[in-house]
């Protein structure tokens, strides 16, 4: 009896540890996504949960049969104390930012890269490898890391906080690629309500294009969805099963080429100028030393005509310069006339204001003068605002040179580099601010703090002029 008694409790036993097991290890407190956590300091409640990470870098403590995981950060400094190469992680085969040209490696990313490496990593060699582009932020998490730092056309993404990034390295928006027969059916924001439309299977665009087209229709994720038969989204638009695509600009340009008989881009910027985006570098948390000195690094070479030659090679403008002449071929808006009604008069013809507004110039009782009154900031930035919404043009155009990006002329030719957005708004033949083609013409805003005889040659030294104010006596 005592044997029997023994056996049936072991069994017991063991039935009850399984099903606690089981239930344990099915709780949603136990899920982790990829195999893997990216949030640091924080706690899992699972009791299973070690075995669900047990490939995590971390700290594993026993508290009340819980799981505690806190994420150690991994310093590249000691890293080079050992290695003399850093690894960078980047999809293989993905224009423009890194592809194979022959035996040659290059792309925007990977030739930006080579270009600070050596001011960021002094003595320190550089080693693109190739992985998939969802796997990369894991990859350089996991407890023997393959890479160091991430790139590729990454945004920020908050979400994984092991990961720190740096300030954008190319301000891009989102363009709509549609079918040559369709060009002019969808070409806005505005046309795709209640369409089928085409994505990148990522939780920024798809919340981009939630948040911009409310009544949006069907949206497709093409890429990695076995939803759909096709692995080239490309493809899938041309045949038909969706309206239209919204894909970032930088990548669409090149993604277009196989197709440039049948598909086109019909709108090369879908967002506003406070809406643009950036791709980032991300490199392990725990190394603002090396961030700092990599945005630092990033900010320098944007400001060489390189970076701007770099765009231009990597980011082809797809209109083939057809916007070069565009400003100027565009026929200049005659002035705005206002026609005044008179008690017992006709309203005098467009023809006649001219000959009315000579009368009351000439009028002693109409005489203005200029004072010179330098306005408070708040004017000042009520005024441009005014003008960059109003997108006034006083007739004055500017040629994009080599090395410029729209901060840098904002800078030359208004006085203020903050003032890009006024350019963006008056000219929406304009990508972003970082993609800007050589030998562009460019409409300038009426209201510049440069003088109109400095503003040719982008003079920084140029005094700022105070503006006249005219006032009726």
């Amino acid at each position: 009896m005592k044997y029997f008694n023994t056996k049936l409790f072991w069994g017991v036993f063991v039935v009850w540890a399984f099903a606690t097991f089981i239930f344990s290890c099915n709780r949603e407190a136990c899920s982790v996504e990829n195999g893997y956590v990216a949030l640091s300091d924080t706690t899992l409640d699972c009791r299973c949960g070690s075995i669900a990470m047990k490939a995590l870098d971390t700290l594993r403590l026993k508290k009340n049969q819980c799981t505690v995981l806190r994420f150690q950060p991994r310093i590249l400094s000691n890293w080079l104390d050992s290695h003399e190469v850093i690894r960078v992680g980047m999809e293989p085969d993905a224009p423009p930012a890194f592809f194979t040209e022959g035996a040659k490696e290059t792309g925007f990313d990977y030739e930006l890269l080579k270009a600070i490496f050596p001011k960021v990593f002094p003595g320190i060699a550089m080693q693109v490898k190739g992985y998939s582009y969802d796997t990369l932020p894991q990859l350089l998490l996991q407890p023997n890391p393959e890479i160091e730092i991430i790139a590729g056309g990454y945004v920020q993404d908050p979400s994984l906080s092991g990961i720190i990034w740096t300030k954008p390295y190319l301000t891009y928006g989102y363009s709509l690629i549609t079918t040559e027969a369709n060009e002019n059916v969808f070409n806005s924001l505005a046309s795709l309500s209640g369409k089928k439309i085409g994505i990148y299977d990522d939780g920024v665009t798809e919340e981009w294009v939630k948040k911009n087209i409310p009544d949006i229709g069907i949206v497709i994720k093409a890429v990695d969805n076995t939803e759909t038969p096709y692995s080239d989204w490309m493809q899938m638009l041309a045949d038909g099963k969706v309206d239209a695509i919204i894909y970032d600009y930088p990548f669409a340009v090149q993604e277009i080429n196989d197709y440039d008989d049948v598909l086109v881009i019909s709108n090369k910027r879908l967002n506003a100028p406070d809406d643009l985006m950036g791709y980032s570098f991300g490199i392990p948390a725990g190394n603002t030393r090396f961030l700092k000195q990599i945005n630092e690094a990033i900010e320098e070479y944007k400001k060489t005509s390189e970076y701007n030659q770099m765009v231009a090679q990597f980011i082809p403008d797809p209109d083939k310069g057809m916007y070069v002449k565009a400003a100027k071929e565009e026929p200049e808006s005659p002035p705005d006339v206002v026609a005044v009604k008179q008690p017992g008069k006709v309203t005098p013809s467009v023809k006649e204001v001219p000959q009315v507004a000579a009368q009351k110039a000439s009028s002693k009782d109409t005489v203005t003068k200029s004072i010179k009154k330098k306005p408070t900031k708040e004017q000042v930035a009520k005024k441009k605002q005014k003008e960059a919404n109003a997108g006034s043009y006083d007739g004055e155009l500017y040629t994009v040179g080599n090395g410029e990006t729209l901060s840098i002329i904002a800078g030359k030719i208004l006085g203020d580099t903050d003032r890009w957005e006024e350019l963006y708004i008056l000219n929406p033949h304009i990508v972003s601010p970082d993609i800007v083609y050589s030998g562009t013409i460019l409409k300038v805003p009426k209201y510049s703090m440069v003088k109109k005889e400095a503003r040719k040659w982008g003079n920084p030294d140029e005094e700022t002029p105070e503006p006249t104010e005219t006032k009726n006596p």
